[in-house]
């Protein structure tokens, strides 16, 4: 028979402690407080009017303007524009019809337009889609050197077309993005977005 395990007898037996000295701890007791009844009643709290807060607020936000001015100063130089730029605003634009469907109307300028300055928002909220067509004359100044349209934002997807050639899509909310247009652009006679 295999000797008994050393742990296993630990097991078995009893321990040599005893546990005597463990009791159930009972709950402190306190003395009972009994406060006697004010002889004359508290003062009610007004609170102050909306005119009251908001003016105070705004002590409080020029005294803290005045404080924190030495920090807020604005040390950094404006920055240089590498890139020189033509900005283009000014739009035609349109919603799509069912004669849209042929996109070479689109491109030709063809159908009823509405002048628009950009940025331009519109409804319907929704799904919809618009065109936005613009003409411009670009002169290359810096032989060599790539151009990019750039767009600050548009609400929600872009297929941009170049001179009848798509240069490219974007999806997304106001995020600027841009696309290289240098084998696509015009140096003369007209360009067409």
């Amino acid at each position: 028979m295999p000797a008994q395990d050393f742990f296993a007898r630990i097991a078995l037996d009893r321990h040599p402690v005893g546990k005597d000295e463990l009791y159930e701890p009972q709950p402190p007791s306190f003395k009972k407080h009994i406060f006697k009844p004010a002889d004359q009643p508290a003062p009610s709290a007004a609170a102050p009017s909306h005119q009251e807060e908001l003016a105070r607020f705004q002590e409080n936000l020029q005294a803290m303007r005045q404080q924190y001015r030495p920090y807020l100063a604005d040390f950094t130089p404006p920055a240089r524009l590498i890139r020189p730029r033509l900005e283009l605003d000014n739009f035609q634009f349109r919603y799509e019809s069912e004669e849209d469907r042929d996109f070479n109307r689109v491109l030709a300028g063809q159908g009823e337009w509405e002048e628009v300055r950009i940025p331009d928002y519109r409804g319907p909220v929704g799904r919809w889609t618009g065109f936005y067509r613009t003409t411009f004359h670009y002169e290359r100044s810096h032989a060599g050197k790539r151009v990019f349209l750039h767009f600050q934002g548009v609400d929600y997807i872009a297929n941009v077309t170049l001179n009848g050639r798509f240069v490219g899509r974007h999806e997304g909310f106001f995020a600027p993005f841009e696309f290289d247009v240098s084998d696509v652009l015009s140096d003369s006679g007209e360009n067409v977005l």
